[in-house]
Protein backbone atom coordinates (compact mmCIF):
# COMPACT_ATOMS: atom_id res chain seq x y z
CA UNK A 1 0.00 0.00 0.00
CA UNK A 2 0.91 3.71 -0.58
CA UNK A 3 0.48 5.44 2.68
CA UNK A 4 0.55 9.30 2.98
CA UNK A 5 1.06 11.28 6.19
CA UNK A 6 -0.12 14.36 7.25
CA UNK A 7 3.59 15.98 8.82
CA UNK A 8 2.22 19.16 9.66
CA UNK A 9 2.27 19.46 13.16
CA UNK A 10 6.24 18.68 12.81
CA UNK A 11 6.95 21.86 11.47
CA UNK A 12 6.82 23.91 15.01
CA UNK A 13 10.16 22.21 16.09
CA UNK A 14 8.77 21.22 19.84
CA UNK A 15 8.51 17.99 20.07
CA UNK A 16 6.21 17.28 23.05
CA UNK A 17 2.05 16.81 23.04
CA UNK A 18 0.71 16.04 19.73
CA UNK A 19 4.11 17.00 17.52
CA UNK A 20 6.33 14.74 19.66
CA UNK A 21 3.38 12.33 19.12
CA UNK A 22 3.28 12.37 15.61
CA UNK A 23 7.27 11.94 15.69
CA UNK A 24 7.09 8.77 17.72
CA UNK A 25 4.52 7.39 16.03
CA UNK A 26 5.91 8.22 12.43
CA UNK A 27 9.63 7.48 13.14
CA UNK A 28 8.23 3.33 14.80
CA UNK A 29 5.93 2.57 11.63
CA UNK A 30 8.65 3.67 9.73
CA UNK A 31 11.33 1.57 11.26
CA UNK A 32 8.98 -1.66 11.84
CA UNK A 33 6.90 -1.65 8.55
CA UNK A 34 8.84 -2.71 5.38
CA UNK A 35 5.61 -3.92 3.00
CA UNK A 36 4.46 -0.13 2.40
CA UNK A 37 5.20 2.61 0.98
CA UNK A 38 5.46 5.86 2.69
CA UNK A 39 4.44 9.81 1.48
CA UNK A 40 4.82 12.57 3.92
CA UNK A 41 3.43 15.81 3.25
CA UNK A 42 3.46 19.17 5.00
CA UNK A 43 3.38 22.97 4.56
CA UNK A 44 5.86 25.89 5.52
CA UNK A 45 5.35 29.83 3.38
CA UNK A 46 9.10 30.05 5.34
CA UNK A 47 11.42 27.23 4.17
CA UNK A 48 11.44 24.52 7.27
CA UNK A 49 13.30 21.50 8.26
CA UNK A 50 11.69 18.30 9.31
CA UNK A 51 13.70 15.80 11.45
CA UNK A 52 14.93 12.92 10.18
CA UNK A 53 11.94 10.24 10.42
CA UNK A 54 13.38 7.37 7.95
CA UNK A 55 12.47 6.13 4.24
CA UNK A 56 9.49 8.35 3.51
CA UNK A 57 9.06 11.27 0.58
CA UNK A 58 8.17 14.14 1.88
CA UNK A 59 6.26 16.70 -0.59
CA UNK A 60 6.55 20.45 0.40
CA UNK A 61 3.80 23.14 -0.07
CA UNK A 62 4.80 26.60 0.66
CA UNK A 63 1.78 29.18 0.55
CA UNK A 64 1.00 30.85 3.62
CA UNK A 65 -1.70 28.74 5.90
CA UNK A 66 -4.16 32.06 5.32
CA UNK A 67 -3.99 31.26 1.77
CA UNK A 68 -4.07 27.47 1.45
CA UNK A 69 -6.25 26.63 4.76
CA UNK A 70 -9.44 28.70 3.03
CA UNK A 71 -8.79 26.91 -0.26
CA UNK A 72 -9.24 23.55 1.63
CA UNK A 73 -12.14 24.85 3.60
CA UNK A 74 -14.02 26.15 0.66
CA UNK A 75 -12.64 24.93 -2.61
CA UNK A 76 -11.57 21.52 -1.46
CA UNK A 77 -8.75 21.96 -3.23
CA UNK A 78 -5.86 20.89 -3.28
CA UNK A 79 -5.97 17.16 -2.53
CA UNK A 80 -3.70 16.28 -0.43
CA UNK A 81 -3.80 12.31 -1.69
CA UNK A 82 -3.67 13.52 -5.05
CA UNK A 83 -0.21 15.07 -4.05
CA UNK A 84 1.41 12.22 -2.69
CA UNK A 85 -0.51 9.88 -4.90
CA UNK A 86 -1.65 7.21 -2.05
CA UNK A 87 -4.14 5.14 -1.02
CA UNK A 88 -3.93 5.50 2.67
CA UNK A 89 -4.24 9.22 4.19
CA UNK A 90 -3.49 9.95 7.75
CA UNK A 91 -3.64 12.89 10.21
CA UNK A 92 -2.39 12.38 13.41
CA UNK A 93 -4.41 15.80 14.45
CA UNK A 94 -7.12 17.75 13.44
CA UNK A 95 -6.21 20.27 10.53
CA UNK A 96 -7.64 21.86 7.80
CA UNK A 97 -7.55 19.12 5.11
CA UNK A 98 -9.25 18.24 1.45
CA UNK A 99 -9.19 14.63 -0.28
CA UNK A 100 -10.22 12.50 -2.83
CA UNK A 101 -13.41 10.27 -2.00
CA UNK A 102 -11.39 7.07 -3.07
CA UNK A 103 -9.08 7.06 -0.46
CA UNK A 104 -9.49 5.69 3.05
CA UNK A 105 -9.08 8.07 5.10
CA UNK A 106 -7.85 7.68 9.06
CA UNK A 107 -7.66 10.51 11.58
CA UNK A 108 -6.36 10.40 15.31
CA UNK A 109 -8.60 12.51 18.23
CA UNK A 110 -6.29 13.12 21.32
CA UNK A 111 -9.07 15.27 23.56
CA UNK A 112 -12.17 16.84 22.91
CA UNK A 113 -11.30 19.59 26.06
CA UNK A 114 -12.10 22.28 23.28
CA UNK A 115 -15.74 21.14 23.37
CA UNK A 116 -16.09 19.66 27.13
CA UNK A 117 -14.15 23.20 28.29
CA UNK A 118 -14.10 25.89 25.86
CA UNK A 119 -13.93 28.11 28.93
CA UNK A 120 -9.78 27.02 29.58
CA UNK A 121 -9.33 28.14 25.89
CA UNK A 122 -8.58 31.51 24.08
CA UNK A 123 -10.94 32.79 21.84
CA UNK A 124 -8.49 32.35 19.17
CA UNK A 125 -8.29 28.78 19.82
CA UNK A 126 -11.92 28.08 19.84
CA UNK A 127 -12.26 30.05 16.80
CA UNK A 128 -9.55 27.85 14.82
CA UNK A 129 -11.87 25.03 15.98
CA UNK A 130 -14.64 25.99 14.71
CA UNK A 131 -13.47 27.08 11.28
CA UNK A 132 -11.74 23.41 10.68
CA UNK A 133 -15.62 21.77 11.04
CA UNK A 134 -14.52 18.99 13.52
CA UNK A 135 -17.72 17.17 12.82
CA UNK A 136 -18.01 17.40 9.18
CA UNK A 137 -14.10 15.99 9.62
CA UNK A 138 -15.29 13.69 11.74
CA UNK A 139 -17.85 12.53 8.82
CA UNK A 140 -15.59 11.87 6.14
CA UNK A 141 -13.40 10.05 7.84
CA UNK A 142 -13.08 6.45 7.28
CA UNK A 143 -11.93 5.26 10.62
CA UNK A 144 -11.03 7.61 13.56
CA UNK A 145 -8.46 6.53 16.47
CA UNK A 146 -9.18 7.63 19.59
CA UNK A 147 -6.45 7.32 22.25
CA UNK A 148 -8.10 6.24 24.96
CA UNK A 149 -11.65 4.71 25.70
CA UNK A 150 -12.28 8.23 27.58
CA UNK A 151 -12.00 10.20 23.91
CA UNK A 152 -13.96 7.31 22.10
CA UNK A 153 -16.95 7.90 24.72
CA UNK A 154 -16.24 11.91 24.16
CA UNK A 155 -17.01 11.29 20.76
CA UNK A 156 -19.93 9.61 20.71
CA UNK A 157 -21.76 11.48 23.56
CA UNK A 158 -20.72 14.77 21.79
CA UNK A 159 -20.60 14.07 17.97
CA UNK A 160 -22.50 10.49 17.45
CA UNK A 161 -19.70 8.94 16.04
CA UNK A 162 -20.64 5.31 15.27
CA UNK A 163 -18.87 2.83 17.60
CA UNK A 164 -17.74 0.50 14.51
CA UNK A 165 -16.30 3.37 13.44
CA UNK A 166 -13.37 4.00 16.67
CA UNK A 167 -10.65 2.16 17.37
CA UNK A 168 -8.83 3.01 20.61
CA UNK A 169 -4.82 2.77 20.13
CA UNK A 170 -2.86 3.96 23.38
CA UNK A 171 0.07 6.01 22.53
CA UNK A 172 3.24 4.85 23.50
CA UNK A 173 5.96 6.51 25.50
CA UNK A 174 9.23 7.13 24.83
CA UNK A 175 12.78 5.09 25.56
CA UNK A 176 14.54 8.25 26.47
CA UNK A 177 12.20 8.45 30.44
CA UNK A 178 14.32 6.60 32.38
CA UNK A 179 14.92 5.85 35.71
CA UNK A 180 18.72 7.31 36.13
CA UNK A 181 21.40 6.83 38.13
CA UNK A 182 21.26 9.47 41.39
CA UNK A 183 24.58 10.02 40.77
CA UNK A 184 24.74 10.30 37.55
CA UNK A 185 26.27 13.47 35.14
CA UNK A 186 23.06 14.35 33.47
CA UNK A 187 21.58 14.66 37.21
CA UNK A 188 23.58 17.03 38.22
CA UNK A 189 23.97 18.99 34.93
CA UNK A 190 20.64 19.70 35.03
CA UNK A 191 20.21 20.04 38.49
CA UNK A 192 22.93 23.08 38.43
CA UNK A 193 21.61 24.58 35.43
CA UNK A 194 18.05 25.38 36.61
CA UNK A 195 19.26 25.89 40.40
CA UNK A 196 16.99 22.63 41.31
CA UNK A 197 16.60 22.25 45.27
CA UNK A 198 17.32 18.83 46.83
CA UNK A 199 13.82 18.08 47.61
CA UNK A 200 10.73 19.48 45.06
CA UNK A 201 7.33 18.66 44.20
CA UNK A 202 7.43 18.75 40.15
CA UNK A 203 4.74 20.14 37.96
CA UNK A 204 5.24 19.81 34.27
CA UNK A 205 3.24 21.29 31.67
CA UNK A 206 2.22 23.72 29.64
CA UNK A 207 0.86 26.78 32.05
CA UNK A 208 -2.99 27.41 31.00
CA UNK A 209 -6.63 26.53 33.00
CA UNK A 210 -6.69 23.23 32.38
CA UNK A 211 -3.66 22.43 34.18
CA UNK A 212 -4.84 23.75 37.10
CA UNK A 213 -1.74 24.70 38.19
CA UNK A 214 -3.69 27.43 40.66
CA UNK A 215 -5.16 24.68 42.65
CA UNK A 216 -1.27 23.24 42.85
CA UNK A 217 -0.36 26.18 44.16
CA UNK A 218 -2.93 27.08 46.83
CA UNK A 219 -2.37 23.25 47.96
CA UNK A 220 1.65 23.66 48.36
CA UNK A 221 0.10 27.09 50.59
CA UNK A 222 -1.56 24.57 52.49
CA UNK A 223 1.25 21.79 52.52
CA UNK A 224 3.73 23.91 53.84
CA UNK A 225 1.84 25.02 56.76
CA UNK A 226 2.90 21.90 58.60
CA UNK A 227 6.14 21.18 56.44
CA UNK A 228 9.00 21.40 58.72
CA UNK A 229 11.42 20.27 55.19
CA UNK A 230 12.66 22.46 52.87
CA UNK A 231 10.51 21.26 50.36
CA UNK A 232 9.41 23.33 47.13
CA UNK A 233 7.42 23.32 44.40
CA UNK A 234 9.07 23.64 40.71
CA UNK A 235 6.69 24.66 38.03
CA UNK A 236 7.56 23.99 34.56
CA UNK A 237 6.69 24.77 31.39
CA UNK A 238 5.87 27.74 28.83
CA UNK A 239 3.07 30.29 29.04
CA UNK A 240 0.04 28.86 27.00
CA UNK A 241 -3.10 30.75 26.86
CA UNK A 242 -5.25 32.35 30.03
CA UNK A 243 -1.62 31.89 31.83
CA UNK A 244 -1.55 35.34 33.89
CA UNK A 245 -4.23 34.51 36.37
CA UNK A 246 -2.02 31.77 37.25
CA UNK A 247 1.03 33.66 37.46
CA UNK A 248 -1.10 35.99 39.79
CA UNK A 249 -1.47 33.26 42.12
CA UNK A 250 2.15 32.37 42.13
CA UNK A 251 2.83 35.95 43.32
CA UNK A 252 0.31 35.90 46.05
CA UNK A 253 1.03 32.36 47.36
CA UNK A 254 1.78 32.71 51.12
CA UNK A 255 5.31 30.57 50.41
CA UNK A 256 6.01 32.04 47.41
CA UNK A 257 9.99 32.09 48.18
CA UNK A 258 9.78 28.06 47.70
CA UNK A 259 7.90 28.03 44.80
CA UNK A 260 10.35 27.74 41.66
CA UNK A 261 8.71 28.98 37.61
CA UNK A 262 11.46 27.29 35.41
CA UNK A 263 9.60 28.11 32.34
CA UNK A 264 9.96 26.31 29.29
CA UNK A 265 12.08 23.58 29.24
CA UNK A 266 13.79 21.36 26.85
CA UNK A 267 13.43 18.21 25.97
CA UNK A 268 17.08 17.26 26.68
CA UNK A 269 16.74 18.29 30.07
CA UNK A 270 12.97 16.51 31.01
CA UNK A 271 14.11 12.76 31.84
CA UNK A 272 16.50 14.47 34.51
CA UNK A 273 13.55 16.65 35.88
CA UNK A 274 11.27 13.90 36.64
CA UNK A 275 14.37 11.66 38.23
CA UNK A 276 15.29 14.69 40.43
CA UNK A 277 11.85 15.29 41.73
CA UNK A 278 10.60 13.84 45.09
CA UNK A 279 6.78 13.97 43.54
CA UNK A 280 5.40 14.61 40.39
CA UNK A 281 1.91 16.84 40.51
CA UNK A 282 -0.63 16.50 37.73
CA UNK A 283 -4.14 18.02 38.92
CA UNK A 284 -5.20 18.36 35.51
CA UNK A 285 -9.36 19.00 34.71
CA UNK A 286 -9.11 17.19 31.65
CA UNK A 287 -6.79 15.23 29.96
CA UNK A 288 -7.32 12.91 26.62
CA UNK A 289 -4.43 11.04 27.40
CA UNK A 290 -1.68 12.42 29.54
CA UNK A 291 1.65 11.70 28.94
CA UNK A 292 3.29 14.11 31.55
CA UNK A 293 2.53 11.12 34.84
CA UNK A 294 3.51 8.54 32.63
CA UNK A 295 6.63 9.76 31.45
CA UNK A 296 7.59 10.34 35.06
CA UNK A 297 6.41 7.18 35.84
CA UNK A 298 8.75 5.81 33.78
CA UNK A 299 11.39 7.47 35.37
CA UNK A 300 10.34 6.36 38.85
CA UNK A 301 8.67 9.22 40.52
CA UNK A 302 5.73 9.02 42.58
CA UNK A 303 2.85 10.63 40.91
CA UNK A 304 -0.13 12.32 42.40
CA UNK A 305 -2.77 12.54 39.72
CA UNK A 306 -6.49 13.54 38.81
CA UNK A 307 -9.22 10.63 39.04
CA UNK A 308 -10.75 11.82 35.97
CA UNK A 309 -11.37 12.10 31.83
CA UNK A 310 -8.34 10.04 30.41
CA UNK A 311 -6.33 9.75 33.64
CA UNK A 312 -7.88 7.40 35.88
CA UNK A 313 -7.88 5.20 32.91
CA UNK A 314 -3.82 5.26 31.77
CA UNK A 315 -2.57 5.44 35.27
CA UNK A 316 -5.22 2.80 36.28
CA UNK A 317 -3.88 2.66 41.11
CA UNK A 318 -0.11 3.47 40.14
CA UNK A 319 -0.63 7.05 40.55
CA UNK A 320 -1.62 8.96 44.45
CA UNK A 321 -5.63 9.47 42.35
CA UNK A 322 -6.98 13.05 43.80
CA UNK A 323 -10.37 15.27 43.31
CA UNK A 324 -8.77 17.99 41.16
CA UNK A 325 -11.68 20.16 42.46
CA UNK A 326 -10.81 19.86 46.46
CA UNK A 327 -7.82 21.91 47.30
CA UNK A 328 -7.27 20.00 50.73
CA UNK A 329 -7.58 16.79 48.82
CA UNK A 330 -4.42 17.61 46.80
CA UNK A 331 -2.96 19.04 49.94
CA UNK A 332 -3.74 15.61 51.96
CA UNK A 333 -1.81 14.05 48.79
CA UNK A 334 1.23 16.09 48.76
CA UNK A 335 1.37 15.52 52.39
CA UNK A 336 0.96 11.70 52.52
CA UNK A 337 3.44 10.85 50.22
CA UNK A 338 6.28 13.73 51.21
CA UNK A 339 5.72 12.20 54.33
CA UNK A 340 5.99 8.31 53.63
CA UNK A 341 8.87 7.06 51.84
CA UNK A 342 7.32 3.42 51.73
CA UNK A 343 4.61 4.69 50.34
CA UNK A 344 6.36 6.61 47.32
CA UNK A 345 8.41 3.42 46.72
CA UNK A 346 5.15 1.69 46.19
CA UNK A 347 3.87 4.46 43.91
CA UNK A 348 7.35 4.37 42.03
CA UNK A 349 7.24 0.36 41.50
CA UNK A 350 3.43 -0.15 40.32
CA UNK A 351 4.27 3.04 38.38
CA UNK A 352 7.12 1.50 36.24
CA UNK A 353 4.92 -1.86 36.44
CA UNK A 354 1.71 0.21 34.26
CA UNK A 355 4.23 2.48 32.44
CA UNK A 356 5.25 -1.12 30.25
CA UNK A 357 2.31 -1.21 27.97
CA UNK A 358 2.94 2.13 26.57
CA UNK A 359 5.61 1.14 23.88
CA UNK A 360 5.65 2.92 20.92
CA UNK A 361 6.14 -0.36 18.92
CA UNK A 362 2.55 -1.89 20.12
CA UNK A 363 1.08 1.31 19.47
CA UNK A 364 2.44 1.41 15.44
CA UNK A 365 1.48 -2.46 14.78
CA UNK A 366 -1.94 -1.25 15.83
CA UNK A 367 -2.01 1.79 13.70
CA UNK A 368 -0.61 -0.31 10.80
CA UNK A 369 -3.67 -3.04 11.43
CA UNK A 370 -6.01 0.45 11.09
CA UNK A 371 -4.28 1.14 7.49
CA UNK A 372 -4.80 -2.51 6.66
CA UNK A 373 -8.63 -2.22 6.89
CA UNK A 374 -9.09 -0.48 3.96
Amino acid sequence: MKIGIDLRTLISGNFSGIPGFTYELTKTILENDTQNEYFGFYNSYKKKKLPNLGSINVSELNIPNKILNPMMSIFRYPKIDKILNTEVLYMPHFNFNACTEDSFKVITVHDLSFVRYPEFFSFKNNLWHKLIQIKKTLKKFDKIVAISKNTKKDLIELFNVPEEKIEVVYSGVSDKYRVLDKESQELRDVKLKHALPNNFILSLGTIEPRKNIDSLIRAFDIFKEGDSTECHLVIAGGLGWKYKKTLEKLKKAKHKKYIKLLGFVDEDDKTALYNLASVFAFPSYYEGFGFPPLEAMKCGTPTIVSANSSLFEVVDNSSYLINPYDINDLARALKELLSNSALRNDFTSSGLANVKQFNWGNTANKYLEVFSKK
